[in-house]
């Protein structure tokens, strides 16, 4: 126990998760010193640094534990998991085999996700000990679902969260710092037909967005504005991860 005040600064875990190809991966690429574990196999377009191949959730722990004992990928500042709902169904699989199921409805009610879950608290803890004695930054990547939300003080609505299963996803975004949600920029005009209705256009760069709404699940810790446009400019890549310290 000990007794603190003031700001203390540590290495930063975020999550980033948004639509297939619109930039997640390569937008990373702009953390301090990063090397990907590249679970999803996306990043073969990307100039990176990458550790691949991964056969099961076996290899992908054995290099997490030489991570913490600083035997490989000590040189690195941030680790990339990308994607972890593509982690997730390799955990599953972990799960199921070891146990001798088929799938997570062959166990017991709840009794397969309940294992799942496990793996990921395991997992997590793990990476906080790579955050905190290795002084590694830690990013999580995603991929977008949308889901109804039931609000007891409304009726209900959809919302972009994780592709993960809910109990993991919630489980994550308590444990993170932020949750960044990505999207590409655009604006809304008038439908030259029906001026009652409007239509989305693309324009150049992305919005991320740093704080929960009713759409969208994220969360800030940094003080950062609700909605932050990035241009297609590298520098503009990088200056958003110089706020995050």
């Amino acid at each position: 126990m000990k007794f603190e005040e003031g700001l203390i600064t540590t290495p930063f875990f975020i999550i980033i998760y948004g639509a297939p190809g619109v930039g997640k991966s390569s937008f990373c690429a702009n953390a301090p010193e990063p090397v990907y574990l590249d679970v999803e196999e996306g990043t073969k377009k990307i100039d990176v640094k990458r550790v691949s191949g991964f056969e099961n959730y076996e290899q992908f722990l054995s290099l997490i534990n030489m991570i913490i004992d600083g035997s490989r990928l000590e040189k690195y500042k941030t680790i990339i998991i990308d994607t972890i709902d593509f982690l997730e169904q390799m955990i599953i699989e972990f799960v199921c085999r070891t146990n001798g199921k088929n799938t997570l409805s062959d166990f017991s009610y709840g009794k397969g996700y309940q294992l799942v879950s496990e793996q990921w608290f395991t997992l997590l803890d793990k990476l906080s000990i790579i955050r905190a004695n290795n002084n590694k930054n830690i990013i999580f990547i995603a991929h977008e679902q949308i889901k109804k939300f039931e609000n007891p003080l409304c009726d209900s609505y959809d919302r972009f969260t994780l592709k993960l299963s809910e109990k993991t996803a919630n489980f994550i975004v308590a444990k993170c710092d932020a949750v960044f949600f990505m999207s590409r920029a655009f604006i809304l005009s008038d439908d030259k037909t029906d001026k009652e209705r409007k239509i989305a256009k693309k324009i150049p760069g992305r919005t991320i967005y740093t704080e929960e709404t009713p759409s969208i699940i994220a969360k800030n810790r940094y003080g950062l504005p609700g909605e932050i446009k990035i241009s297609e400019k590298q520098e503009d890549y990088s200056k958003f991860f110089e706020r995050l310290f």
